[in-house]
């Protein structure tokens, strides 16, 4: 429609054209003039065309430059739109980049957290440092028992030596033995003192290590200062980093060398920390070769202290036999001078020993006896608590039937107070049916006066009847009327007294009915007396039989619990200590029945709600199968409904079938024509839509390849700058820790030291064998306290290690996972690249047939044009065929009659020319001037040709511009 209405204009404009020039050509004065002259009418003639084209295709002109403005506009609008996408994916960017930045702040806050944990995990080695500390005291404690077990000792050795002097009073040779003794004696008091030394030195050495782990505690706890400071700083600088990212580039330029030089340090210290990890590994390894070149030494003591043993107790054998032969013969010396007197000594202690000996069987006699006693209260005391739990269950029997009792009384109070409401309830009835009946019998008087009225009025009527029969003379005729009234009058006397009558006998039947109802309520009302008076005899009489029941029940149980109560206090005497059991179980035994009393509550309440739960059950599996049921109804339903569906769908198909049978042979002959148009239009595209798209993505993707270069190594940084301040913690930690294992190891070494001279101090002063062994052990304890202790910081050393591992394999994976999400958002970028590269695609396709429809349309309109024009032109040619080789002359009006009837057929409504021009004589020379002016006009053509060419260039050279980036 649109090219049809276009087609229609340009030629009611190219006919306005010709009428112009026509009129023009005929009325200009300058061709009139100077007709002769050719070049001068030819001239002219190109000058008014010229004029009149110009004048009426301005309008074309003028839409022409509108639309070129519109397609400007048009274009401007798409670069606004690309450039407003540009800024919304650089806006997403910013957005996914500031939360890849939450996302590092949250996992540095992750790290805090495991520097947090670290920071608890040392807390927990100071509370086995305190451990340590606390088994130390505990040792210490040990070593105090063991001095008071030495001073009991001694006090059993000065008794056992009180003893042998008055054993030996008697014997003068034993003496120097007894003063032997007490030197040797004298001498495990020095070195007793000299041990009690020796433990307090150790006491000091404790006390030292005390003092050097509360300083090594001072330290970790400066230590922790400085991580808490760090923590501070590098919250400090984020906080900077994220404020003044866009204005303080420099500061951030000097904060990475501060932090290179930082991080170079914490390398530096790092190795220091290895190195010194390694050295105190060598030590480590030095003083596990010293804990065993000291127990082979400790083996090679023990061999030399059984040695020394051995050569003790020979020695020591030998001058005993010296000492028994001295002692036989200073006893054959005195045997002769002391026989009677060491004879009667002997005897004595003989005597003494026998008494003695007599004293310990009495005393085991005793002891034996005392068993069977406490045997026999033992079995006493199990019969009692037997009898006592018979008594109690009789107990609770008893109870639990005076309980029945008073639960029957109870219950008998309860009927009795129930029947008691019945008799109130009947004698409420009573009187009300004696007031009922007081209402009737005022009724039934009210009734009878009011029958006596009606007679009265009755017996008036009558007589005033009698006195209108008197007065009238029924014998006269013709008084129809007062007859009439008369037996009317009767009528209804006779019918009111028929209603009186029965009102009457309705009273008295209903009289009688309630004189019936009066009697049987009476009637009733007596036999519920005499039973409720024969259920109280009897009730009265079962009280009365269960009271005396009950007290012969209480009396037997009163003789009963007094005949216990007699067996128990005969047993209590025996025994005091039962009465206080018995008492005890008695409490437990009424816990016991309190608890049972609750349990029975509770099995009462469960009994209730297992119930109430059955009944909810039952009523759930009713609901159900009611729903069952009713969802059978709805499926057997829906089986037909679906049943009828299928059979409408088989009918729908079979028509959707035919129709879209039909319509596949239709699209697809559209089909084939619109490929063939299609595919020569896509040919000419793509070339043009390949090139552009090109330098469009290859711009794109440099832009974002620098944006995530960028990023990439903003977040390698960070990375860098975190791994560094973890190596330094972890550096300081090592440190901390190595030195404090130094600080044990040293103190070992001392202490190591320090023993095995105490042990050569001991293996040379001691002499007594005993006391030497249980200071060897007490020594090797010690040594295997320490190897514990040792062992334990291996472990903990060990732990450490592992933990530290953790935490690096923690910080790898994080970096890796930080590596997979740079890798996504590529991924991401790539993704939103390819799409919005399709959607400029699109758009650019969209616009160049928008583009080209219009230069088509252009095209064809001006062809249009230039073919109408060709025509017009050709004109002439053919009424040069036409004309007669004549030299007469038409008139103007004959010359526009022919060419009317000679362009009609070829125009298409285009106008009819008039030449206006006067044909000369020579008509040769005017054809020649025709010819001319045919040839300039094709010139012309072809110039605007071109123009239109080079405009279309242009345009498209326009179109093309806004999508190449700056």
């Amino acid at each position: 429609m649109l090219s049809s209405s276009k087609l229609f204009n340009s030629q009611s404009q190219l006919e306005q054209c010709l009428l112009d020039i026509s009129t023009k050509i005929l009325h200009d004065q300058a061709i009139e003039s100077n007709r002769d002259s050719k070049s001068i009418v030819f001239n002219r003639i190109k000058e008014i065309t010229l004029e009149a084209f110009s004048k009426q295709f301005t309008d074309e002109i003028h839409r022409l430059q509108a639309e070129l403005r519109q397609e400007q506009a048009l274009n401007d609008q798409i670069k606004r739109e690309f450039l407003e996408r540009e800024e919304t994916i650089i806006q997403e960017f910013d957005s996914k980049q500031r939360e890849f930045q939450l996302q590092q702040i949250r996992e540095i806050q992750e790290l805090q957290d495991l520097l947090e944990a670290s920071e608890t995990q040392l807390q927990k080695y100071q509370q086995q440092n305190d451990k340590f500390n606390k088994q130390i005291k505990e040792l210490q404690s040990k070593e105090q028992q063991l001095l008071k077990e030495n001073l009991l000792t001694k006090e059993n050795l000065q008794q056992c030596d009180q003893r042998y002097k008055q054993l030996n009073s008697d014997i003068n040779d034993m003496r120097s033995r007894n003063d032997s003794l007490s030197q040797l004696n004298q001498q495990l008091d020095r070195q007793n003192r000299d041990f009690k030394n020796e433990c307090e030195r150790a006491l000091k050495e404790l006390t030292e290590l005390k003092r050097k782990s509360q300083q090594q505690m001072d330290l970790n706890i400066q230590l922790d200062q400085e991580i808490e400071l760090y923590k501070n700083e590098i919250e400090k600088l984020k906080t900077k980093k994220h404020q003044e990212l866009s204005k303080q580039k420099e500061l951030l330029d000097q904060l990475k060398e501060k932090s290179n030089n930082k991080i170079n340090e914490l390398k530096n210290r790092l190795k220091e920390a290895q190195n010194i990890q390694q050295y105190q590994q060598e030590q480590l390894d030095e003083f596990q070769e010293l804990i065993k070149e000291s127990e082979n030494q400790l083996n090679q003591l023990q061999i030399n202290h059984k040695q020394n043993l051995k050569q003790m107790e020979q020695q020591y054998t030998k001058q005993f036999q010296d000492l028994e032969q001295q002692f036989l013969d200073e006893k054959l010396n005195l045997e002769e001078n002391l026989t009677i007197s060491f004879e009667q000594v002997v005897i004595d202690k003989d005597k003494q020993i026998q008494d003695l000996i007599k004293e310990v069987k009495t005393l085991k006699d005793k002891l034996y006896q005392q068993n069977l006693e406490q045997e026999k209260m033992q079995r006493q005391q199990q019969n009692l608590e037997q009898e006592i739990n018979q008594l109690n269950d009789e107990l609770n029997q008893q109870t639990q039937d005076q309980q029945e009792l008073e639960n029957k009384n109870r219950n008998l109070e309860l009927d009795i107070t129930k029947k008691d409401q019945k008799l109130k309830a009947l004698l409420a009835e009573l009187d009300d049916i004696k007031v009922f009946q007081e209402q009737t019998l005022n009724t039934i008087r009210e009734n009878q006066d009011y029958i006596a009225e009606i007679d009265k009025e009755n017996q008036q009527y009558q007589q005033f009847l009698q006195h209108v029969q008197h007065l009238l003379d029924i014998q006269i005729q013709g008084s129809f009327s007062l007859q009439r009234l008369g037996q009317e009058i009767e009528q209804k006397l006779r019918q009111h007294k028929d209603d009186i009558k029965r009102c009457m006998d309705e009273i008295k039947k209903k009289e009688e009915q309630h004189y019936i109802e009066l009697q049987e309520k009476d009637q009733k009302l007596m036999l519920l007396q005499n039973n409720f008076n024969e259920e109280n005899n009897k009730i009265q009489s079962q009280l009365q039989e269960q009271q005396s029941e009950n007290r012969k029940q209480r009396n037997e149980f009163k003789q009963k619990f007094e005949e216990q109560n007699k067996i128990i206090i005969e047993l209590q005497k025996d025994q005091i200590e039962s009465n206080n059991q018995i008492e005890f179980l008695q409490i437990q035994n009424q816990q016991i029945i309190q608890d049972l009393e609750s349990n029975n509550d509770q099995l009462e309440c469960a009994k209730q709600e297992i119930q109430e739960m059955i009944k909810k059950d039952k009523m759930q599996n009713d609901e159900i199968g009611k729903q069952i049921s009713f969802l059978n109804n709805e499926k057997n339903q829906l089986q037909v409904q679906l049943e009828e569906y299928k059979f409408k769908q088989k009918t729908l198909k079979q028509r959707i079938i035919r129709t879209l049978s039909r319509q596949k042979e239709l699209t697809t002959i559209q089909l084939i024509e619109l490929k063939n148009t299609l595919l020569n239009k896509y040919k000419q595209l793509e070339s043009d839509c390949k090139l552009i798209i090109q330098n469009l993505y290859k711009k794109q993707l440099m832009i974002t390849e620098n944006k995530l270069q960028m990023i990439e190594n903003d977040k390698l940084f960070e990375i860098e700058q975190l791994n560094l301040e973890m190596e330094k913690k972890l550096d300081n930690l090592k440190k901390q820790f190595k030195q404090s294992e130094q600080l044990i190891y040293e103190e070992g070494q001392i202490k190591l030291k320090q023993k095995q001279q105490q042990i050569e101090q001991l293996i040379m002063s001691k002499a007594n064998d005993n006391e030497f062994k249980t200071q060897i052990s007490l020594l090797n304890k010690e040594n295997e306290e320490f190897q514990k202790q040792l062992q334990l910081q291996e472990q903990l050393f060990i732990e450490q290690k592992q933990n530290y591992e953790l935490e690096l394999m923690n910080l790898n994976k994080l970096i890796k996972e930080q590596q997979e999400e740079l890798i996504s958002q590529q991924q991401f970028s790539e993704y939103t690249m390819n799409k919005e590269r399709q959607y400029f695609e699109q758009r650019y396709q969209e616009l160049k047939l928008r583009q080209d429809k219009k230069v088509d349309q252009i095209q064809q309109d001006y062809q249009l044009q230039i073919t109408q024009l060709e025509n017009i032109i050709q004109q002439p040619t053919k009424m040069k065929s036409q004309s007669p080789n004549r030299n007469t002359q038409k008139s103007p009006i004959q010359n526009r009659q022919t060419t009317q009837l000679s362009n009609k057929s070829q125009s298409f409504g285009s106008p009819n020319i008039n030449t206006g021009i006067k044909t000369p004589n020579k008509t040769v020379i005017q054809i020649d001037n025709t010819d001319k002016t045919i040839e300039d006009l094709r010139l012309e053509i072809q110039q605007q040709k071109e123009k239109l060419s080079r405009m279309k260039l242009t345009f498209t050279e326009s179109q093309k511009k806004p999508y190449k980036r700056n």
